[in-house]
């Protein structure tokens, strides 16, 4: 009794706590080398999420095409496919109609015909591109306006570098194209007719 009486608890106490947090500190630096090992876990970025979807959609299907377009142009897209045609519009309700003229189109289109070849379309006999845009109408009232089109054969489509799309001027791959009034249609160093 004398002996139970005589030792002192706080020692005990502080004994167990420094037990305790060492092998807190142990636990600790185990699960902290796990994360960093090779075997930690990796964000993707969005380049490799998409390319994951794309590889589950099934090539040159409007669903491919669809995730395609998504990545590759900052505006909403509707695509149409019966059996060799596509028809692609761009709606571009985001963009400012100082942004509307010859050469933007003409990028829009480019990059829209690159998602079409990207998502496994080859053998197309007809390719159109169209873009709308929301215009006042007769009762003030905006509606949704086409304010260009582009239609590609397979030859025009047989004319392209693939590789070099991007800087392509699609209007001049084919004699197949519309404009409204209100796109600036001139490119730099060139005269443009309305229907050509």
């Amino acid at each position: 009794m004398d002996n139970l009486q005589g030792s002192r608890p706080a020692a005990h106490v502080w004994r167990t706590t420094a037990l305790v947090t060492a092998g807190l500190l142990l636990a600790m630096s185990g699960l902290l080398l796990f994360a960093f090992s090779t075997q930690r876990i990796r964000f993707m970025s969005a380049a490799e999420r998409h390319a994951l979807i794309a590889r589950e959609l099934p090539p040159a299907s409007p669903a491919r095409l669809e995730h395609q377009l998504a990545a590759d142009l900052p505006y909403a897209t509707k695509v149409a496919s019966q059996g060799k045609t596509l028809a692609v519009n761009v709606d571009l309700s985001a963009a400012s109609k100082s942004d509307l003229t010859y050469r933007k189109l003409s990028r829009i289109f480019a990059q829209a015909l690159s998602a079409v070849h990207e998502s496994g379309y080859q053998d197309l006999d007809e390719v159109t591109l169209s873009a709308s845009y929301p215009l006042a109408g007769q009762a003030g009232a905006p509606t949704q306006t086409t304010v260009a089109t582009v239609t590609l054969d397979s030859d025009a489509l047989k004319k392209f570098s693939w590789k070099h799309i991007l800087r392509c001027d699609v209007f001049e791959a084919t004699k197949r194209y519309r404009f409204h009034p209100m796109i600036d249609r001139s490119p730099p160093g060139q005269a443009i007719s309305q229907n050509r």
